[in-house]
């Protein structure tokens, strides 16, 4: 593993570069409903807990629902795909190697389509260089137009907002200021009790520490939170601070990619609405999604 840093404002701000064996996402299959990868606890309870002990999940009262941003709430692959292709100059880039991809850092990601060899010097520095490039190109872009809600995300949302019981955030391997930038077009900041990135975080996804900062700002025990993302770092992330998970299947990554990191996968929107209905089934979220 090798560290560098990332210089934004006269800040160092680090970025911890972790090198993680991948096999090929496979072909994506339809949708066959979500599956619950770790066995239940208790009778009702879709998820397992996040701590040692016996409490069923359904029924706890969660109050903090945490997200992943692109590929999660944001339908914003197009933008990051061609910002990608524009700062490293290649267009012969594929779709399936960027949305492979993206389970990287962006400097990480970066550096690996240009063919550099991970725990390199080189490595390190040209994917600073290049995430540097690549944040100030794609933070610029970002609009309504390029970083749209997914549909269906925005009931979700308010549903969450509108329950006093219930605290958003949101935690993205992008730089935070694309979060931020994301959030504020869709007129979504007011509702997130906090927003972090991999450049704000002491380490970055799959490492725990960016959850748990985030829930520590919503005044919450990572026990109180679940958190939803689209790929394999987000389940890993969650699990290394001992939060609950849910994969999305509408982002970079297919179902058999996700099921081994996740609590559950959902291949739909209202899928994700009935799941966190049982998850937070001791607010009144339920019933302002249904109104």
């Amino acid at each position: 593993m090798s560290t560098f840093s990332k210089v934004r404002g006269g800040t160092a701000v680090l970025y911890i570069m972790a090198a993680h064996a991948f096999t090929s996402s496979p072909p994506r299959t339809g949708n066959v409903g979500p599956t619950y990868r770790r066995p239940k606890v208790g009778a009702s309870g879709p998820l397992r807990a996040a701590s040692s002990g016996d409490a069923s999940v359904a029924g706890t009262g969660a109050q903090g629902v945490l997200f992943d941003i692109d590929g999660t709430l944001a339908d914003s692959w197009r933008l990051g795909y061609e910002a990608t292709k524009a700062v490293i100059g290649d267009d012969s880039l594929s779709q399936e190697e960027y949305h492979f991809g993206c389970r990287y850092t962006t400097p990480e990601r970066l550096a690996r389509h240009v063919g550099l060899e991970p725990g390199t010097e080189t490595f390190a520095t040209e994917g600073v260089r290049l995430g540097a490039q690549f944040d100030e190109m794609y933070i610029a872009q970002v609009s309504t137009d390029t970083a749209p809600l997914f549909d269906g995300m925005l009931p979700l949302l308010n549903a969450i907002g509108a329950t006093e019981a219930l605290r958003l955030g949101a935690l993205t391997n992008a730089a935070v200021a694309y979060g931020e930038a994301v959030l504020r077009v869709n007129d979504l900041r007011p509702m997130f009790g906090t927003v972090h990135g991999a450049d704000d975080v002491p380490r970055p996804k799959p490492f725990g520490d960016g959850l748990l900062l985030c829930a520590g700002e919503l005044g919450l025990d990572a026990s109180q939170c679940v958190y939803v993302g689209d790929a394999p770092s987000d389940g890993k992330a969650a699990r290394a601070a001992g939060m609950r998970s849910i994969g999305v299947e509408w982002g970079s990554n297919v179902r058999e990619v996700l099921e081994p990191e996740f609590d559950c996968v959902v291949a739909t929107r209202e899928e994700l609405g009935e799941v966190l209905s049982q998850v937070l089934a001791d607010t009144d979220f339920s019933g302002r999604l249904r109104g």
